[in-house]
């Protein structure tokens, strides 16, 4: 898919045949309860979701000028969005601090 959407410069015609084959694997594992099927349909999945990350990850490189403006925009890019949601934070804080003070009052008697 890569270098056929390199060759071909359009690169988001490949991107959503690639997204297209990972909705057709994603049908086919929801629609049924066989365990055969379903492993079946992870092929497709892993198909168009491996093929349609190097082709985006390169679109984007190139239509970046600049070293510190490509390197900003890539790391938005891969890792979803600049900063995490505060609620989300705040609560994986939370959690993160109780199962250190379980932890702490569980492993007490070791002490």
């Amino acid at each position: 898919m890569g270098y056929l959407g390199d060759k071909s410069k359009n690169r988001g015609f490949y991107n959503m045949a690639s997204a297209m084959t990972s909705l057709i694997g994603f049908a086919i594992m929801l629609g049924s309860w066989n365990p055969g099927v379903r492993y079946f349909g992870a092929f497709p999945v892993a198909m168009g979701l491996y093929s349609s990350i190097a082709n985006t990850v390169t679109w984007i490189s190139n239509n970046t000028e600049g070293l510190y403006k490509r390197a900003i925009v890539m790391g938005m890019a891969i890792g979803g969005k600049p900063f995490p949601d505060s609620r989300l934070l705040c609560k994986f804080h939370e959690m993160l601090m109780e199962s250190i003070q379980v932890l702490e009052t569980s492993t007490a008697w070791l002490a």
